[in-house]
C-alpha cells in the first residue's frame, strides 16, 4: 500500500515526514495547495499510488477529481487548543472560519478557556469571500482557519492564523488510509470477478467517474484505438459524459462516448458491491467523430500588507503608521527613515495597498549602483509605466542612500521628467537606513534629488522604542514559524519572555523574527523554555556585546604617527570590519558613512593589495 500525502503547507509536510519515520508506513510527502494539489493527485494516479492524504479545501478538490481514495486530515481538539492558547492575552477581536465540525470543536474549547470567539461557517471555498466581509463588518482583526481562509483574510488586511495539524492528526490520517485500502482491496477482487463474467468489451468506472477495471476484450478494443499508447485512449474519454452519468444515473437508452474523436455506442448499467459502487460500460464502435477543446487560466495573487496588520500599541509606531496612513492618500513623496530591520518596506507596502487608487501597480527598486543594476531596473520601470498607460501606482526606492553620484543624477532626471509629463499618477516612496539629510550635508548626496523624494519624512522607530508591541510581535512571529515548521508552539515561558523584553535587539524586527523562528525550531513546545534555546540566546548575547563596543576600545587603537591620512583611514576601516564580522551595513553605520561610499573604498583597498 503506497500512500501520497499532499500537504497544503510546508509545516504539515514536515510533521508527516516525522510521523512516517515513527510508523515506517509507505508514505511519500509533497507540498501542494488547491489546484497544485489536484495536479499532483493526477500525477499520483499515473505513478501508481493507492491513496492520497490531504487537508481541508485541497482534500475536497482532490476527492472531486481523483479516482484514488482521499483521506482528509481532521483538525483535532489538540490542534484547536494549541492555536487558541497562542492567542491568550490578545486584545483584538478573534474569529474562526472553517467547516462546521471545526467550529463545533473550537466553540467547546473556547468556552472552556473563557475565550471570546466569533464563528464564520463555510461549506465550500466559494463561501469564504462572503464570510470575510461579515468578519470585517464585525471588526474582527484575526481569522483562525485553514490555508485558504487565512490567506484570503491577510489579503483583506486581517491577521491569519493557520490551525496546524499535529502528530496525532497526521498519525490518525495514515491509519485511516491504511484501513480504507484494506477494504478497497477486498472489494476490488469482487469487481474483477464481476467484470470478467461480461462477454462484451466492458469496463467499470467508479462513483467518481474514473476507470477502475476492464476485461481483456475492452483492453483489446482500446489497444486497437491507439496501438502506440493504449492508456491514453482511456484518459481521453469524454468528461462531459461522466458528469452527466454521475448526476442523472444510467441512461435508459444507449449513449455516445467519444474516444479520441471517435463515437462509440455505450450500454450503461449501475452496480453495487459492498461499499463500492459505479457503472459497467459495454462499448460498440460507431463512425462519426466529434472534437473538443479545453483551456484554463490560473492567476497568482500578490502578498499584501495593510496598516491594521501592523502592531501599533507603542506611541512611536502608532505615530509612524498614522502619518503613513494620511500621506498614503496624497501624491506627495515620502521618505521612510530608520535603522535596518525596523519595517520600512512593510510600511511602504501598506501605504500602497491602502491608497484607494485602482488599478494600482507596485514598482520596487533596490538602489544598488553596482553592475548597472539600478539603471537597468529604472529603465524597466520606465517601460512598464509606458505600457500601463494612465494606471496609478507606487514606486518604492529601497535604500536610496546607497546610490552613487551618477545614478543619483539618473534618478533625478527620471523623476523630473515624470513630474513634468504627469502621464501616470505615481506615488513615490523612498527608504534609507539612517538620516539621508546627513549624506546631503556631509557626502554630497544630490540635494535636488533629496528634495524630490522627501516632501515628507517619517521616522520608523527601532524595536527598543516599541516595548509595548513586543507581546503581539512575538505572537505573530510564532504564528509564522508554526506555519512553516508544522509546529504548535503557543508561547514563551515567563523567564524567556522577560529576557526578550530586556534584550536590546540591535537588528530590530528582522532580528526578532529570525530569533523567534530559531527558538521554535529548537523547542518541542508547546511552551518554549530558556533551557531549550541556550545556543540561540548565547548568539544573541554575542551580538549585543558587539553592538556595545565603541571605537575607543583597545581593538580600535590605530597608530597615526608618521602615516598618511589614507593609510590611517584604511586601517580604521579594517579594524571596524573585523569588529563587525565584515557586515558592511554595520561598518558603514559605525563609521558614519554611506554604504556605497564604504563599498567604493573597500574596492580600492582590495585592488591595491
Amino acid at each position: 500500500m503506497h500512500i501520497l500525502v499532499i500537504a497544503p503547507y510546508t509545516g504539515m509536510a514536515d510533521v508527516f515526514r516525522q510521523v512516517q519515520k515513527k510508523t515506517n508506513a509507505s508514505v511519500d510527502v509533497v507540498i501542494g495547495d488547491l489546484e497544485q494539489g489536484v495536479a499532483q493527485a493526477a500525477e499520483a494516479e499515473v505513478r501508481g499510488y493507492d491513496a492520497i492524504i490531504s487537508r481541508g479545501a485541497t482534500a475536497k478538490l482532490i476527492r472531486e477529481q481523483s479516482s484514488l481514495p482521499v483521506v482528509n486530515v481532521r483538525i483535532t481538539g489538540y490542534d484547536i487548543l494549541r492555536t487558541l492558547a497562542l492567542m491568550r492575552g490578545y486584545r483584538g477581536k478573534v474569529g474562526i472560519m472553517s467547516y462546521f465540525n471545526v467550529i463545533q470543536g473550537a466553540d467547546s474549547i473556547g468556552k472552556l478557556l473563557d475565550f471570546d470567539l466569533t464563528f464564520y461557517q463555510i461549506d465550500s471555498q466559494q463561501d469564504i469571500e462572503g464570510e470575510l466581509k461579515k468578519a470585517m463588518a464585525d471588526d474582527v482583526q484575526v481569522i483562525i482557519g485553514d490555508v485558504i481562509s487565512t490567506k484570503e483574510a491577510e489579503k483583506r488586511g486581517m491577521h491569519g492564523i493557520l490551525i496546524n495539524s499535529g502528530e496525532e492528526a497526521c498519525m490518525e490520517a495514515i491509519e485511516e488510509a491504511q484501513q480504507v485500502l484494506y477494504h478497497k482491496k477486498r472489494e476490488a477482487v469482487k469487481i474483477e470477478t464481476l467484470i470478467a463474467l461480461v462477454e462484451e468489451p466492458a469496463a467499470v468506472i467508479n462513483a467518481l467517474g474514473r476507470f477502475e477495471e476492464q476485461n481483456d476484450r475492452f483492453a483489446e478494443l482500446v489497444r486497437q484505438m491507439n496501438p502506440t499508447n493504449p492508456p491514453s485512449a482511456l484518459q481521453d474519454l469524454d468528461d462531459t459524459f461522466y458528469q452527466k452519468l454521475l448526476t442523472d444515473g444510467a441512461p435508459e437508452e444507449r449513449s455516445l462516448l467519444h474516444v479520441q474523436g471517435r463515437p462509440y455506442e455505450l450500454d450503461v448499467e449501475p452496480f453495487q458491491t459492498g461499499e463500492e459502487g459505479g457503472f459497467i460500460l459495454r462499448l460498440k464502435k460507431r463512425s462519426r467523430p466529434v472534437e473538443g477543446d479545453r483551456s484554463n487560466l490560473v492567476l497568482q495573487p500578490k502578498s499584501r500588507v495593510f496598516f491594521n496588520q501592523l502592531v501599533t500599541h507603542s506611541e512611536a509606531m502608532r505615530k509612524a503608521v498614522d502619518e503613513a496612513a494620511k500621506l498614503g492618500e496624497t501624491s506627495s513623496s515620502v521618505l521612510l527613515q530608520g535603522p535596518p530591520g525596523v519595517g520600512k518596506t512593510s510600511l511602504a507596502h501598506a501605504m500602497h495597498y491602502e491608497s484607494g487608487k485602482t488599478p494600482a501597480q507596485f514598482f520596487y527598486i533596490y538602489c544598488d549602483s553596482r553592475k548597472n543594476y539600478f539603471s537597468e531596473a529604472l529603465q524597466e520601470t520606465r517601460m512598464e509605466l509606458g505600457r500601463s498607460g494612465a494606471a496609478a501606482g507606487t514606486l518604492l526606492l529601497d535604500e536610496v542612500g546607497n546610490l552613487e553620484s551618477a545614478d543619483q543624477q539618473v534618478l533625478r532626471r527620471f523623476l523630473e521628467e515624470w513630474l513634468r509629463q504627469g502621464d501616470v499618477e505615481l506615488k513615490l516612496i523612498a527608504t534609507h537606513s539612517g538620516v539621508l539629510e546627513h549624506l546631503v550635508q556631509e557626502e554630497g548626496f544630490d540635494e535636488k534629488l533629496y528634495k524630490l523624494i522627501s516632501t515628507y519624512v517619517i521616522h520608523c522607530p527601532e524595536l527598543r522604542e516599541r516595548r509595548e508591541d513586543m507581546e503581539d510581535l512575538i505572537r505573530w512571529f510564532i504564528v509564522a514559524a508554526n506555519t512553516v515548521l508544522g509546529k504548535q508552539i503557543t508561547g514563551l515561558s515567563e523567564e524567556l519572555r522577560e529576557y526578550f523584553y530586556q534584550y536590546s535587539w540591535p537588528g530590530n524586527l528582522t532580528q526578532l523574527k529570525n530569533t523567534v523562528h530559531q527558538i521554535c525550531i529548537a523547542s518541542h513546545g508547546p511552551i518554549i523554555h530558556m533551557h531549550e534555546v541556550q545556543d540561540v540566546l548565547k548568539q544573541l548575547d554575542v551580538l549585543e556585546q558587539r553592538e556595545k563596543k565603541r571605537p575607543a576600545d583597545d581593538q580600535m587603537m590605530v597608530e597615526i604617527r608618521n602615516r598618511s591620512l589614507p593609510e590611517i583611514e584604511e586601517e580604521v576601516i579594517r579594524k571596524v570590519m573585523e569588529l563587525e564580522d565584515h557586515n558592511q551595513s554595520r561598518v558603514a553605520d559605525k563609521l558614519g558613512m554611506n554604504r556605497t561610499t564604504l563599498w567604493r573604498k573597500l574596492k580600492a583597498m582590495y585592488q591595491q593589495s
